[in-house]
């Protein structure tokens, strides 16, 4: 009932106001790349109760809403560098960060000696799938090709001929791949030859507001600064131009009284023929650059995120490796506990870094045994990461008990650390109770046209399964699946402390 009491209230709250609603969390930067559109729903961009935004895109920058809520942005190469998308909600109007860059374009050749059946191109660039890129033969030569667009930087890769990996004949540069033979190499470079810079200078608090100045670095002989290469939002409005002067390299920003609130992100770039600096972000408390007295934000956060079997056996006695011939060692149980944990906590390992943040992967009841199957090694799996729940109300008993967890968090909290505790939200183990009891709460495994719902990260993001053995809760039409999770959520936020 809790969830639905919540709802209820959130229903409430956003009839009777969402003809005020305001977006109040700063933007996501949306990166396009011209050539390549992204479609995406509106609520990846932000959230409001409802939905009717009029774009007002800058030159070089298309935008359709569909019917069903859905945006798709598309960029052509005279919008390259940092850009800004007005748009208004309602009686609102908002700025969204865009960056938009043009990736080299590069072309795979490949004359096998007989006709096959199939070629693909698979690397470090597409996740080695060996599907997603098919070469082609257009011109009827027997020469096959495909073309993809790749960020800077050196990648791996190989062909796949009929079911067997290739090396490119044509590539001379290869490295081992960890497996006793080699990949090819592909180094592709940057599109501009130069980097630039952007600084952050001083603040001042003045009669009238605050002040901010940042120093532009571009080596060589730069094209003098003007207003109109810079973008600077506060939170998700743009600055007005009476608002940013320019001394030479110097940006000054200003930011009036009446504009300051209590938490504001304040965001500049240079773009200066396509070549942007990275984006500087000053994150502000009542208009003046946080620091170590200001209050907790999670961008104030040092994190260090841990997986709980591979970080310290602090108990021996409750190691427990999976015996099985199918097993390669790395993916077995290491010992790794939650007495390790506290012992390090203990004798102030994470204070010596700086950490103010702990992030503990799953510690619930695990699958047992081996599931999966590498690609690669052939190898199954343990549960050793904590990701196959089977008793979502039980610690792993590998890694302690509910008792020992409190203690870490007590301990953790006394130390002015928070806790972030992994919780599995999207699937469970096919030997969970939940999947016979309630078999309707989970997706099905095979799409309509036959295929595996499995690892459609793009395709399907919200249903597609990890593995055959790990059912996804299908969210969307399941209240009574939401309302399990939840309570699941909030019984670890009770039982932990």
């Amino acid at each position: 009932m809790r969830l639905k009491s919540i709802c209820a209230v959130l229903v409430f709250f956003a009839c009777t106001t969402s003809v005020f609603a305001q977006i109040r969390d700063p933007f996501d930067v949306l990166n396009l790349t011209v050539g390549e559109p992204v479609t995406l729903p509106i609520s990846d961009l932000y959230y409001l109760p409802r939905y009717k935004p009029t774009f007002s895109p800058p030159k070089g920058i298309r935008i359709m809403v569909d019917n069903r809520q859905n945006v798709t942005f598309s960029a052509s190469e005279e919008a390259e560098g940092f850009r800004t998308i007005s748009f208004r909600e309602g009686s609102y109007r908002y700025d969204l960060p865009v960056q938009v860059t043009i990736k080299p374009r590069r072309t795979f050749y490949f004359k096998p000696s007989n006709k096959p059946q199939k070629i693909t191109l698979f690397g470090s660039f597409n996740g080695w799938n060996r599907d997603n890129l098919p070469l082609t033969d257009p011109e009827g030569d027997g020469t096959f090709s495909c073309t993809v667009s790749l960020d800077p930087g050196s990648y791996e890769y190989k062909f796949f001929v009929d079911g067997e990996e290739v090396l490119d004949p044509e590539n001379p540069e290869k490295a081992p791949n960890g497996f006793g033979g080699f990949n090819s190499i592909l180094r592709v470079q940057p599109r501009h030859d130069t980097k630039t810079f952007l600084h952050f200078g001083t603040w001042q608090k003045s009669a009238t507001g605050s002040k901010f100045s940042f120093l532009y670095e571009r080596p060589g002989n730069p094209i003098p600064l003007q207003k109109q290469h810079v973008i600077a939002l506060l939170d998700n409005r743009l600055l007005t131009a009476a608002q940013i002067s320019i001394n030479d390299r110097t940006i000054t920003l200003q930011i009036p009284n009446d504009a300051i609130e209590t938490n504001q992100l304040l965001r500049i770039a240079i773009t200066q023929d396509g070549l942007s600096t990275p984006i500087k972000e000053v994150f502000l408390h009542f208009g003046k650059p946080r620091n170590n007295e200001t209050p907790f934000i999670w961008q104030d956060a040092t994190l260090y995120s841990l997986m709980i079997d591979r970080f310290k056996d602090g108990d021996p006695g409750n190691n427990r490796p999976v015996i099985s011939d199918s097993l390669r060692p790395e993916v077995n149980y290491m010992g790794g506990d939650l007495k390790g944990v506290l012992q390090k906590l203990e004798l102030g390992y994470f204070d010596q870094l700086g950490i103010n943040v702990l992030w503990l992967s799953p510690v619930v009841d695990n699958a047992e045994g081996t599931w999966g199957k590498s690609a690669i090694s052939g190898s199954k799996f343990t549960a050793y990461h904590g990701y196959w729940p089977t008793n979502l109300e039980k610690v792993e008993d590998r890694f302690g008990t509910l008792s020992l967890l409190r203690t870490v968090v007590q301990k953790a909290h006394a130390k002015g650390m928070k806790v972030i505790l992994d919780f599995v939200a999207h699937h469970v183990h096919q030997n969970h109770p939940w999947v016979k009891q309630n078999p309707t709460w989970f997706g099905n495994l095979y799409l309509p046209d036959g295929r595996k719902n499995i690892e459609l990260w793009d395709e399907q993001r919200l249903t597609t399964w990890f593995d055959t053995f790990l059912p996804t809760f299908n969210f969307l039409n399941n209240p009574d699946a939401i309302e399990a999770v939840a309570e699941n959520a909030m019984y670890w936020i009770r039982e932990s402390g």
